[in-house]
C-alpha cells in the first residue's frame, strides 16, 4: 500500500490491490496514531481487495481505548442491491461498523457490524450452496417480484437484494447512498455507475478512530456505557428470546461456540476446497 496523501489528522492510502486486511490493519494503526496526538484520525483506502470482517477493525480501535468507525463500498463493483422503489441493481451492500472498547466485566467490545441491505450477498450464496430458500423479505426476481429461491440473484438476468429496512426500506437505501459517496467518492475508489458495473480496480473505505480521552476520564465513559448496557438488557425479552442482548454479543457467543464446537461447511464448499487441495497437490 502506498500513502499518497499525509497530514496531521488524515491520511489517503492507494492499495494497490493488495489483500484488503493488509490495508486496513495499517490504516487503523494510521487513524489511531493520529487520534492520539490530535483526538481524530480519518484515513481512506482506494484499491483495496476484499476487506473481510470490518467488525475486527474497530475492536482494534476500542482495545486501545477509541471509538472506531469503518465504511466500505465496491469502488463501482458488487452491485447486488436495488435502491428503494426500484428492481434493478444499482448499489453494493455497502457495510458500515462502529466499535467501542468493552464494558465494565463484559469480556467483548461493542461491535455494530452491518451492511445497508438486509442481508450481505455472502448469506445468499450460502443458501444456495446449501441449496435451501431464503426467508421472505430478502430478495426480488429480476421484475421486482418478491421470490425465497437464492438461485435467481445469479440467474439472467438477475434478481436483487432488498435494502435494509423493509417497507421502511428508504433508511437503508439511505445509508447505502452516502456509505457510497463517504468510503467511494472521497476516497477516490468511486461509486456505483454503469460503466463500472463489471470490474472495478478496488474497493473503497472510510477508517476513523477517536480518542475518547481527549473528551473526559475513560472512567467516566465506562461507567456511562456501562450503565447502558445494563439497562438495555434488563428488559425482559420478547417471546422466543431468552435475553436482550448489546451489539457485539452475538459474535462472541458464536465465536467462543465455534471455537470450541467448529465450523459448519456446506457440503459443495467442502467438496469444492477438496478438489481445490488435489489439484494444488498435483501442481
Amino acid at each position: 500500500a502506498t500513502t499518497i496523501q499525509d497530514w496531521d489528522t488524515g491520511s489517503k492510502i492507494d492499495a494497490t490491490g493488495v489483500f484488503g486486511q493488509v490495508a486496513c490493519n495499517q490504516a487503523m494503526q494510521t487513524a489511531m496514531d493520529k487520534a492520539r496526538q490530535r483526538t481524530l484520525g480519518v484515513v481512506t483506502i482506494r484499491g483495496a481487495n476484499h476487506s473481510g470482517r470490518l467488525g475486527a477493525y474497530v475492536a482494534l480501535a476500542a482495545a486501545e481505548g477509541m471509538i472506531g468507525m469503518v465504511l466500505v463500498n465496491g469502488g463501482g463493483a458488487g452491485q447486488w442491491v436495488a435502491p428503494f422503489g426500484g428492481r434493478e441493481r444499482r448499489l453494493s451492500t455497502n457495510p458500515i461498523a462502529i466499535g467501542a472498547p468493552a464494558p465494565s466485566g463484559k469480556g467483548f467490545p461493542l461491535v455494530l457490524d452491518m451492511g445497508a441491505s438486509v442481508v450481505p450477498e455472502g448469506k445468499i450464496r450460502h443458501y444456495f450452496q446449501k441449496g435451501e430458500t431464503v426467508p421472505d423479505g430478502w430478495l426480488i426476481d429480476h421484475t421486482g417480484k418478491p421470490t425465497n429461491d437464492p438461485g435467481q440473484l445469479y440467474a439472467e438476468p438477475p434478481g436483487s437484494i432488498l435494502p435494509l429496512g423493509g417497507s421502511a426500506g428508504h433508511k437503508g437505501y439511505g445509508l447505502a447512498f452516502f456509505v457510497d459517496i463517504l468510503a467511494g467518492a472521497l476516497s477516490g475508489a468511486g461509486c456505483c455507475g454503469m460503466e463500472k458495473s463489471q470490474t472495478s480496480s478496488g474497493g473503497g473505505i472510510l477508517m476513523l478512530a477517536i480518542n475518547i480521552g481527549s473528551f473526559g476520564p475513560m472512567s467516566q465513559f465506562q461507567q456511562q456505557v456501562s450503565a447502558l448496557v445494563d439497562y438495555v438488557k434488563s428488559s425482559a425479552p420478547a417471546v422466543g428470546f431468552e435475553e436482550v442482548l448489546v451489539p457485539g454479543e452475538f459474535e462472541f457467543q458464536h465465536q467462543q461456540r465455534r471455537s470450541r464446537d467448529g465450523i459448519d461447511v456446506a457440503d459443495s464448499v467442502w467438496q469444492d476446497m477438496n478438489a481445490l487441495l488435489l489439484e494444488l497437490r498435483k501442481a
